[in-house]
């Protein structure tokens, strides 16, 4: 379960690139998003007719390891935005 947590970390950067960076997403990479976004629901086994029994599967290191992914794509989307405008430390 922890991998596939971790692999939801690019969907988060779309999301955030999109949001705050104003990036455009053409139909494929909608369309990308929402087979990935359902292959996630899929595979983890959430029902969703039945959310709250689905979670209860969820343990407190895997809900810390979702709650991490969207910062890592914050740090992700924002060393993209300042890569331009900041010079490189060496």
């Amino acid at each position: 379960m922890n991998s596939l947590i971790v692999a939801t970390e690019p969907l988060f950067v779309v999301f955030l690139a999109w949001l705050f960076l104003g990036e455009k997403l053409g139909a494929r990479q909608i369309g990308g998003f929402i087979i990935a976004v359902s292959g996630f629901f899929l595979l983890s086994n959430v029902k969703p007719w039945d959310l709250m029994g689905s979670f209860a599967q969820f343990n407190a290191g895997n809900f810390l390891l979702l709650l991490s992914m969207p910062c890592e794509a914050t740090q992700t989307v924002g060393s993209r935005a300042l890569a331009g405008r900041v010079k490189p430390a060496s």
